[in-house]
């Protein structure tokens, strides 16, 4: 018994300080801002890039508002186009847009659409 004792003692001296070593190298999510040359995003971050809700904006006052994993635009949002004045809001995947949602267009009107992996479909 007292042998038993003595290895489940020493397994936790192992293990313990190993795990304490693995999550604190993981990074799991906090709140923050990064800038780039034409760029800047304030949301969530995970290991350095967006990830979850937040607000990219650009140089050009385009924008992106909404979801987002491993940097990409990826789920609901919201892009705004100033440039070419439209928004379209609805599904996005791998940075496009990827499913239905609506588009406000430059003469005021509103229609429903569907995109294919960034090619509007109807």
């Amino acid at each position: 018994m007292k042998n038993k004792s003595a290895k489940k003692y020493w397994l936790c001296l192992i293990i313990i300080p190993f795990m304490g070593l693995f999550f604190a190298t993981q990074d799991y999510g906090h709140a923050g801002t990064l800038k780039g040359a034409d760029y800047s995003y304030t949301g969530a971050l995970k290991n350095g890039r967006p990830e979850g809700i937040g607000t990219m904006t650009y140089t050009n006052g385009n924008s992106y508002t909404g979801a987002f994993v491993d940097g990409d635009f990826s789920g609901e949002g919201k892009l705004v186009n100033k440039v070419e004045k439209w928004t379209y809001t609805g599904v996005f995947s791998d940075g496009v847009p990827d499913g239905k949602g609506k588009m406000n267009l430059p003469d005021g009107t509103t229609r429903a659409v569907l995109f294919d992996k960034g090619t509007l479909v109807k």
